[in-house]
């Protein structure tokens, strides 16, 4: 792992594929932050390295790292690790909160907050690399029919509460903390084969959102580790 020391700048350790590490990869663009960008491939099993496991204990992407004496870290001399990446989105929108990813009214940052945690809670985890290993390898599953299963039961809900507070986005027209969580997750519910066609308010506002600079900067195969994107 490259030494942090003398960096100027946060260090984002990710995965192009990662629906993790591309929320905190759309804040950064969404808030214009300069970030370097460091692979660590899940596929070869880079995060259970000795390495990387001195970074992120738990094994896993996204890791921020804030370098010491710098304007993220001002009063530290040894650099700071950020794992979990809600808990980075908070970070960010508090050192730099224009333009927000909250809503200013209580009620409706609340609802963006609620739909967030839906998708980090109660979708993404069921199609975390480590969890499709176990299912496959260890209580020999299907892992496609696996995640094709939790994606949809998580998408209906997700789809009937989206509904109720959406505008142009998912709660009212701008931006939040819910379309940073929601596109990732779309992308991977595509990858798996579910059928988007249930979900009409989250394919829409994932449409929309895909036209955004800042979330075209933050797609998958924008990334430098990333794969040719297939044709359409």
């Amino acid at each position: 792992v490259e030494s942090v020391m003398s960096a100027t700048k946060p260090i984002l350790y990710g995965f192009w594929r990662s629906s993790c590490a591309w929320r905190v990869r759309i804040a950064l663009h969404l808030k214009k932050i300069q970030f370097e960008h460091r692979s660590v491939d899940l596929f070869k099993a880079q995060h259970k390295s000795v390495e990387y496991t001195q970074i992120n204990h738990f094994a896993m992407v996204p890791s921020l790292i804030l370098p010491p004496k710098s304007d993220w870290n001002p009063s530290s001399d040894q650099p700071v690790v950020l794992s979990e990446s809600l808990a980075m989105l908070e970070f960010l929108e508090e050192m730099c909160p224009t333009p927000s990813i909250f809503p200013r009214d209580p009620v409706k940052r609340a609802q963006a907050r609620a739909h967030a945690l839906a998708v980090a809670s109660e979708i993404q985890p069921f199609g975390q690399v480590r969890i499709l290993e176990h299912i496959e390898k260890t209580l020999h599953q299907d892992k496609k029919e696996w995640i094709q299963h939790w994606i949809t039961e998580g998408f209906v809900g997700l789809e009937r509460n989206v509904s109720s507070t959406a505008a142009e986005f998912c709660v009212g027209g701008e931006i939040s903390i819910a379309d940073i969580c929601l596109v990732p997750q779309i992308f991977n519910a595509r990858l798996w084969g579910v059928d988007m066609t249930q979900f009409p308010t989250l394919s829409r506002i994932d449409a929309t959102l895909s036209q955004h600079p800042a979330f075209v900067a933050a797609h998958a195969y924008s990334q430098p580790d990333a794969p040719p994107r297939p044709p359409n």
